[in-house]
């Protein structure tokens, strides 16, 4: 919890600092409530019982005068020791009432706005540091975990907060200020002091005990909670999928199983949780009796009766105070045992560090964009007993294309992802104009690199903005030349509203061909000197296809690229081919020397263009 105090800050620190005032100072006003009303029951004891008022004036009360003490509209302004005791003891009472009212309810406005602003800082705090994540945490934690995390454990880190600074600081304040009235005569005493210490010790310990058992349940039903929405992300996502089954009865199965045993672990937590308050009540209750029956005993041994029986009255009130005190501070540390589970989460997040760190002293990588991996071996886990590639090594030149082609799992699209260092190579080493990726910068890496990924992902907005990601100060002009290199301006061009046409989230208003060449046209927009094309023309038909080879060939012939596939013709024309196979290179060469060398590659090519493509 400690670690997420550095997100209270700018405003959030400043309703933070002053809602605590405020709250502090209402529980200053709420437990300085006993001690008038003490001097309020002993000025009329005092004056029935001995003739003594409070400004010594008054000889004697009688019956008649007690009670027109308590019937107010009978009574002026100057009867007996109203004046002086009674009266103001009662108008401080409701002055202090007035006060804890508006400064109670100013800290717990100024107190939620803190968590509020708090709970935006730690989001932005966690987004920013998702963002620094390569291919390798995000996999590891999971997106629908961190979908959680970022929505669900913030959120009950916000209310959590809320109730530290509208409630939990209260309550100590009023505990200490009541307690040195309860050890402090007339009103208090050693005894009664001792046992209401003894009382909240006793709160606190059953906290202890139950919270201990409560914060593994609550770790375990967040896990949960992860996979619950791992279900429900992956199904809204793939419902044309779950349709075109007709499998909606085995998913809602199978969420419902997820969603029991989420249940199961919450209704635990929960059966842990609940006694809590009854067994808090339970202890206040029991905490009165007990003074109750001390004063008893103080009572019958006292020569003083009538003064123990007036400081009674608002000794009880005190107790009360200070166990209900006692109480509010139990229920937040109650839900702060909960959200500690949440915290844990969030923290793991800020904590995790991206693997692909720069080097303290970047190597410029010069105008020479030249590729060669090295011997390279990667597996995606350091668990995992098998290498997805396995002792790679290739070099394309300058201004040259290299065409990868293997069936599925073969690692092409690993090749792909390594080159950004999306990933970091196992072991072995990746160079570019003969300097090593690792000691490069990557934001020079970014800006040399292009890469079109096997999957097309769009983001909500226009097709504009999604061009500007490319680069984000393009002009219309440059815009239009990067979809037409595309061949995605065919089909712009005749939207109403062509550049600023809507884009629905995920790009689910356009077609798998669409959505490909947006993305194609969004990555040549920035004019990579080294593109990756992993299958990004899988879902063009043959002739678009043949149309951005053509304008890639005319428009980036001196950019490096690299072209992945699972289709000939779409490698066919490359000056090197790679086939791969298990994660291993077993043969390279042009079209032409891959046709006599590779039984693999030329059946691909048999099974694709038949005989004719021999040639």
């Amino acid at each position: 919890m400690f670690k997420l105090a550095k997100f209270i800050r700018g405003k959030a620190l400043i309703f933070t600092i002053i809602g605590v005032i405020c709250v502090m100072g209402a529980a200053y006003f709420d437990a300085s409530q006993p001690t008038f009303l003490n001097d309020a029951i002993t000025s009329l004891s005092n004056g029935v019982w001995w003739g003594k008022d409070a400004s010594g004036i008054y000889e004697q009360l009688n019956w008649a005068t007690y009670h027109q003490i308590f019937d107010i509209s009978t009574m002026s302004p100057m009867d007996g020791p109203a004046l002086y005791a009674f009266w103001p003891a009662i108008i401080m009472m409701a002055i202090y009432a007035t006060c804890s009212l508006s400064v109670g309810l100013a800290g717990s406005f100024l107190g939620s706005a803190a968590a509020l602003y708090a709970a935006m800082n730690t989001r932005n705090g966690m987004f920013g540091k998702i963002q620094t994540y390569s291919f390798c945490e995000v996999d590891k934690l999971s997106t629908a975990s961190l979908i959680t995390r970022l929505s669900n454990d913030v959120q009950k880190h916000q209310i959590n907060l809320q109730m530290i600074l509208t409630m939990l600081f209260r309550a100590p304040v009023t505990i200490v200020i009541s307690l040195i009235s309860a050890f402090t005569p007339p009103m208090g005493n050693t005894t009664y002091g001792c046992i209401t210490i003894g009382i909240v010790v006793v709160m606190l310990l059953v906290v202890g005990i139950i919270g201990s058992r409560v914060i593994p349940i609550f770790s375990k039903a967040q896990k949960k909670l992860d996979g619950t929405n791992a279900i429900m992300r992956e199904n809204i996502l793939g419902a044309r999928v779950v349709k075109a089954f007709n499998i909606q009865n085995n998913q809602h199965e199978r969420y419902e199983t997820e969603n029991k045993e989420l249940k199961r672990l919450n209704i635990r937590g929960q059966a842990l949780m609940l006694p809590i308050m009854s067994i808090i009540t339970f202890i206040l209750n029991a905490g009165i009796v007990i003074i109750l029956i001390v004063a008893g005993a103080q009572f019958v041994h006292s020569d003083s009766h009538p003064s123990i029986n007036a400081g009674i009255f608002a000794f009880t009130q005190l107790i009360i105070i200070v166990l209900f005190s006692a109480m509010i501070a139990v229920m937040v540390i109650v839900n702060s045992t909960r959200t500690m589970a949440s915290i844990k989460r969030i923290n793991e997040v800020l904590d995790t560090n991206s693997s692909i760190v720069d080097s303290k002293t970047p190597v410029t990588i010069p105008n020479n964009y030249s590729l060669k991996f090295e011997h390279v071996n990667f597996k995606y886990s350091t668990t995992s007993e098998s290498n997805v590639l396995d002792d790679v090594n290739f070099e394309v030149e300058s201004g040259t294309t290299l065409g990868i082609i293997g069936g599925t799992g073969s690692g092409k699209s690993t090749i792909a992802s390594l080159i950004p260092r999306f990933y970091d190579v196992t072991s072995g080493s990746i160079t570019i104009g003969g300097v090593n990726i690792k000691d490069a910068s990557t934001n020079q890496l970014n800006g040399i690199v292009g890469v079109v990924l096997q999957e097309s992902v769009l983001f909500a907005g226009t097709i504009a903005s999604n061009l500007k990601f490319g680069k984000q100060d393009a002009t219309k002009e440059e815009m239009i030349e990067a979809c037409t290199n595309a061949c995605a301006w065919d089909f712009i061009e005749a939207m109403p509203l062509q550049l600023e046409s809507e884009v629905e989230q995920r790009g689910r208003n356009y077609s798998g061909g669409q959505k490909q060449r947006i993305s194609l046209a969004r990555t040549l927009i920035k004019k990579p000197n080294i593109l990756v094309l992993d299958d990004t023309t899988s879902a063009l038909d043959l002739i678009t296809e043949s149309r951005v080879q053509e304008n890639l060939q005319s428009n980036f012939k001196n950019t490096t690229t690299l072209i992945i596939s699972q289709r000939i013709s779409s490698v066919k024309h490359a000056d090197k081919i790679l086939v791969l196979e298990n994660g291993k290179i077993i043969a390279q060469g042009s079209h032409q020397e891959l046709v006599k060398v590779s039984d693999v590659y030329r059946q691909i090519v048999d099974s694709q263009l038949g005989k004719e493509g021999m040639e």
